[in-house]
């Protein structure tokens, strides 16, 4: 009785995997021949020596000793040592810890893992899919409970695959995700841990959500409290913030070992596709109405400091809608192009406080025309091309849209128009959406301001007080404009109108 007690003990505190395996197996009374050599849950996973492979001899070696195999395993029948290689990686999915010092996993070919839904390819009655791009894919997985140790609490987590099999591109990355974590005031995304599997590298990310444009059709109309806009204020603030980092993050070089005098460059780059489907919404622990995240980087791999700003435009992909004029005048870009779309962001962000939704939808359409130089081609970008195109690109010259700069002065009219919207509009239009990239304002001055405007909030008028300018007729407004809804009848939402954030994830 006292052996069989004892047994229990061991299996069940140091040999429960390797238990179950051969349970599974239908091999549950060969345990105590493998107790009794001292293997036990650290043996495992057994492996099956090269060498016996090639003389096709079926023996069973323990990962610590690989080239010894166990003693008691060389009678066994050759089905049953296949039944434990193939069985016992049921029992070896891994615990994945999310911790500060980001964890990373080495995974043999067979390791199971612990995903309880796995988004990758769609399913019936199910269209959520991987999103492939030109780097990497990404999808939805829903970790086990009992194989994970989350500093976060999201039933989802979201799995990034590099197209990329080189270690460097990876560490590289990674490196990079790792310093932005020192960063707790800006809105970047947090890499939870990364692993090897199957010669692919994967990186595990909190899964949002949704995005901000989701986030703005799920909320039409926003109750215009000075908490509610003051978190608008404050994101908006950590937006920049986040950029602030990506724009003057550097990263080393690694020096030859010993060399104090080597020149360690300094790397800088844009994001390079910012977008409302690029900010991510989180509802956040402690944090009432969450947090806004900027998501996938674009242009994660950082231009060296001589070259920062001599990127040539056409090998960025970005937005088409948000594209600046640079691109399209085939100049160098620099970091001045994320200053532009995120003036486009903003400025769609701003019709969304103050008009709802339903006006924002509008927008685009306000702003499409036909390209002077492609007179069958039409548009929803920020600015318009003007020039001779069979004279060369140098006779060419970008200018504000019309539509856009009449959207901010009909948003500068609108009932909900407090002095804080008023600063932000006036941001947008004489500090960001400057079609010479050199004159935009730089991304620790845009920062600054922010900082102001959150300093001036402290008096509750400067948020909530609608003070708008006086509307004035105008004659044949563009149909799509806020003025030919005005002399529609639309009625625009005042302070008084709308609905509160939403304060945390759905049930699922």
């Amino acid at each position: 009785m006292q052996i069989q007690q004892d047994t229990t003990v061991i299996i069940s505190e140091h040999a429960h995997k390797l238990f179950a395996t051969l349970v599974f197996a239908g091999l549950g009374h060969r345990i105590l021949e493998l107790l009794g050599e001292g293997i036990d849950d650290t043996d495992l996973p057994f492996i099956w020596p090269k060498s016996a492979r090639e003389r096709r001899k079926y023996l069973l070696c323990s990962q610590k000793k690989q080239d010894k195999p166990i003693e008691c395993t060389v009678t066994w029948d050759r089905r049953d040592i296949i039944d434990i290689l193939k069985t016992q990686w049921c029992m070896l999915a891994p615990v994945i810890e999310f911790t500060d010092n980001v964890e990373h996993y080495e995974f043999e070919h067979n390791r199971v893992l612990p995903w309880m839904e796995d988004h990758e390819f769609s399913k019936p009655g199910r269209t959520e899919k991987a999103i492939v791009g030109a780097f990497s894919s990404v999808w939805k997985i829903k970790i086990h409970p009992a194989h994970q140790r989350l500093e976060c609490s999201y039933p989802y987590t979201a799995l990034k695959r590099l197209h990329r099999t080189d270690e460097q591109s990876f560490s590289s990355q990674v490196a990079t995700l790792k310093k932005f974590r020192k960063y707790p005031h800006a809105s970047l995304a947090k890499l939870l841990a990364t692993f090897r599997w199957k010669d692919k590298y994967y990186l595990i990310f909190p899964f949002p959500e949704s995005n901000l444009r989701e986030f703005w059709r799920a909320t039409p109309l926003l109750a215009y409290s000075y908490d509610n806009v003051f978190w608008v204020l404050k994101q908006c603030r950590a937006i920049t913030s986040g950029l602030h980092v990506i724009h003057t993050h550097r990263r080393y070089k690694h020096a030859p070992a010993g060399d104090r005098n080597h020149d360690e460059q300094s790397r800088f780059g844009p994001h390079g596709d910012l977008k409302a489907e690029n900010i991510l919404w989180f509802p956040e622990q402690g944090m009432e109405y969450g947090n806004l995240v900027i998501a996938d980087s674009g242009l994660t791999d950082f231009h060296q400091c001589a070259t920062r700003s001599d990127v040539p435009a056409g090998h960025v992909i970005g937005s088409p809608s948000y594209e600046p004029p640079e691109l399209m005048l085939h100049s160098i870009i620099s970091r001045a192009w994320d200053i532009w779309t995120l003036g486009c962001l903003f400025l769609e962000l701003v019709t969304w406080l103050v008009c709802g939704s339903d006006v924002l939808e509008g927008f685009p359409v306000a702003r499409r025309e036909e390209d002077p130089l492609e007179p069958n081609l039409t548009d929803d970008t920020f600015f318009t091309i003007i020039g001779e195109g069979s004279s060369g690109a140098s006779t060419k010259h970008a200018i504000l849209r019309s539509a856009v700069s009449t959207w901010i002065k009909d948003l500068h009219k609108m009932p909900r128009c407090s002095a804080f919207v008023h600063d932000f509009l006036d941001l947008i239009a004489n500090e960001m959406l400057l079609v010479d990239p050199k004159a935009r304002i730089k991304i620790g001055d845009l920062n600054q301001e922010f900082l102001t405007m959150i300093e001036r909030a402290k008096d509750p008028s400067y948020l909530t007080k609608g003070v708008p300018k006086t509307p004035r007729d105008q004659h044949d407004p563009n149909p799509s404009s806020l003025a030919a809804l005005r002399l529609s009848g639309h009625i625009f939402p005042g302070t008084s109108d709308g609905t509160p954030l939403p304060r945390k994830a759905s049930s699922d």
